[in-house]
């Protein structure tokens, strides 16, 4: 997810040198790839009704290889903006349907380990890949590009096989709980608010 959301920024000073953007379209690539995230979000509720978690995970990681793969070449603002776009939508998708993968696959004892290290992990990457890029755009920056496009490419064939795991339809966990009642639903509401109110706060740097 990290890879295909958020991996791009250490890119730009390099995109901007060689010419490849300007300042603006740096950050407008950005605003396309979190664009891709909602309408990734969008299709993470209601495309698994007609494809299966399966195909739709499977799908998602080709998207993410292509997306980024995509900005290896250089062939103009509206080519690396669709590029971004498919990266954030498969980065939706992905990050919403691994984490119920994990809840349901799992015991209660090691599924809260589970999700931690999967959160951890978005940010482990986000180090390595900032420490390593300046070494690989000094020739420019499809090179850093190709990095990303690679290590994407190696995550998803690692993660292939797991998918099968997954239930061709989405079903109820075995851990679900009745709805809740109408007053403990508005704190869930409030949570909700909350967390979309953190979403808008680490939106502009991520982009």
């Amino acid at each position: 997810m990290c890879l295909a959301r958020i991996a791009y920024g250490p890119l730009i000073p390099s995109m901007i040198n060689t010419d490849w953007v300007t300042k603006a379209e740096a950050g407008y690539l950005g605003a396309f790839n979190g664009f891709g995230y909602i309408v990734g979000c969008l299709m993470a509720l209601w495309l698994p009704q007609i494809t299966g978690i399966r195909l739709l995970m499977r799908g998602s990681l080709i998207l993410a290889v292509i997306g980024i793969g995509m900005c290896f070449w250089n062939l103009g603002f509206a080519w690396l903006s669709l590029g971004r776009f498919l990266s954030g939508s498969a980065a939706a998708i992905m990050v919403i349907h691994t984490t119920a993968l994990i809840v349901r696959s799992f015991s209660e004892k090691s599924k809260e380990k589970l999700l931690g290290f999967a959160i951890s992990g978005g940010g482990i990457t986000i180090v390595i890949i900032s420490l390593s890029l300046p070494y690989f755009v000094k020739n420019g920056p499809s090179d850093g590009w190709f990095l990303e496009a690679i290590i994407t490419l190696f995550v998803a064939l690692v993660a292939w096989p797991f998918i099968s795991t997954a239930p061709h339809q989405r079903q109820p966990s075995k851990d679900a709980i009745k709805p809740l009642e109408f007053r403990r639903g508005r704190l869930v509401l409030l949570t909700g608010i909350s967390y979309m109110l953190m979403s808008i706060s680490i939106l502009p740097h991520t982009l």
